[in-house]
């Protein structure tokens, strides 16, 4: 009698994965250079609108919390709309965004178009991108992020100098317009997005598999049978218990579809989520406001000097990607979660060096390792997530992930840019922010060292 073929279906890792992967491309790009160059598009803006560090910092708060409901919205919307549609919504909210900031001629006006709508739109963006490489990438998943991400650096390493250069013959809002219209891109990328189930593969399942996946069926079964046995001596006071437990939860559906409770409890409280957003919080911030310190009387740096500053960070952002692709084996046999904290430890020696610094070319060469430890920081953290969710729980995460960051940006945010003011020293505030890093990176290490002895004592 011939055998029965078994099959299964799995991530494509490739093939449509592939125009996926162009698509995550496009969306990234446009958020990469805009909040790469974010200081240098919008340095003159702050000025004509007389906004101080405090104004700066507090609508990076507002920045990073609409990002962040917006990535929170994505995994409920899910439930209801398709991949494409959200991406379309996120892609038509960032560029309407964007393109009204351009005549914004009040704080207020800043505010709302930027702070609120064009971020609500890049926390979508992100989450289904996030989302997307995800679901079409498993084997081969951290070799997809390397090359998106790599791609990106390469955008970047160009970005400082053509906003530079753009600012000084077209001025900065005719360059937001300029961005604009590239930004259009998103939206064909966002109909180009298409359901996973659409591409599965089918494989061949092994005879040994199908029978483990029988027996662990059968054993499912028998707990379910149990269950419903035990369910009949049920009285009826406990029956009424019931009903109305079904009424509670009846009420609360919503406030569960939209927020997985039992996530937040396992996840936001790991090291891998509240650390990770700390750290995460701290490199956003030092980067905005980093070309205004470098300009002030503190550190002394001329317009050509600071564009020459960026452009090194995004040459070791680069560097660091490219080695993520050339060792990508190394990577996936060491996990992610060390070289995370690799990346922070790196972030801290970096910044106390350029702080304690007197050579400028010390500092450019401090700038360019601060560049690979921020590629680190920002890429390694999705495949962190990764590992430390469900796989139907990974939009779920990010979503949880960004809302920690968009929370404390509106905390902390304004907390240190009040602190800038009242010292009137970037330094100090730089120095704050290093020892948070530092803090994070050193509790991750003895997190690593304690779940060691404990894995040895068993």
């Amino acid at each position: 009698m011939a055998k029965v073929k078994t099959y299964e279906l799995v991530a494509p890792d490739g093939g449509y994965g592939y125009i996926i992967l162009t698509c995550v491309f496009v969306n990234l790009s446009m958020l990469s250079a805009y909040v790469n160059c974010y200081g240098i598009i919008y340095k003159d803006f702050f000025s004509e609108l007389e906004m101080d560090s405090t104004n700066i910092t507090a609508l990076n708060g507002i920045n990073s919390m609409s990002s962040a409901i917006g990535s929170l919205m994505t995994s409920f919307f899910l439930k209801r709309l398709s991949k494409r549609k959200m991406a379309l919504i996120g892609a038509t909210l960032w560029n309407s965004g964007l393109f009204c900031t351009v005549f914004a001629q009040s704080k207020i006006i800043l505010f709302i178009f930027q702070g609120v709508a064009q971020s609500l739109g890049q926390g979508i963006i992100f989450n289904i991108s996030s989302t997307a490489l995800n679901d079409y990438f498993v084997k081969k998943r951290s070799l997809a992020v390397s090359v998106s991400q790599t791609l990106l650096a390469v955008l970047c390493l160009v970005a400082p100098q053509f906003f530079k250069w753009s600012i000084n013959v077209f001025g900065y809002r005719n360059s937001l317009i300029w961005l604009c219209a590239l930004s259009v891109h998103m939206i064909i990328a966002a109909a180009l997005t298409q359901p996973v189930s659409w591409h599965m593969k089918k494989i061949e399942i092994s005879p040994k598999e199908q029978e483990l996946k029988i027996l662990l069926n059968e054993n499912n079964m028998n707990h379910t049978t149990k269950a419903l046995n035990d369910s009949t001596s049920i009285d009826v006071d406990r029956l009424q218990t019931i009903t109305e437990d079904n009424k509670q939860k009846k009420i609360g559906g919503f406030l569960n579809d939209l927020i997985d409770f039992k996530l937040i409890k396992s996840f936001l409280l790991s090291i891998e989520c509240g650390g990770a957003t700390f750290v995460m919080t701290i490199e956003f911030i030092f980067l905005m406001i980093l070309p205004q310190a470098l300009q002030s009387c503190e550190f002394n740096w001329s317009e050509d000097d600071t564009a020459m500053a960026f452009t090194l960070v995004a040459v070791g952002d680069l560097s660091m990607r490219i080695l993520m692709i050339v060792f990508n084996k190394l990577m996936n046999k060491w996990g992610s979660r060390p070289i995370y904290v690799f990346g922070i430890m790196l972030a801290f020696v970096t910044r106390i060096g350029i702080l304690t610094s007197n050579s400028q070319i010390l500092t450019f060469i401090l700038l360019t390792l601060m560049g690979m430890s921020r590629c680190i920081i920002l890429v390694v953290i999705i495949l962190v997530v990764s590992e430390s969710v469900k796989e139907d729980e990974f939009s779920a995460a990010i979503g949880i992930f960004m809302g920690a960051i968009g929370i404390l940006n509106l905390t902390i945010g304004p907390l240190l840019g009040a602190i800038r003011d009242y010292t009137d020293s970037y330094i100090i505030t730089f120095y704050l922010m290093t020892a948070i890093m530092g803090a994070v990176g050193v509790l991750w290490i003895l997190k690593n060292i304690c779940v060691k002895k404990r894995k040895s004592l068993q």
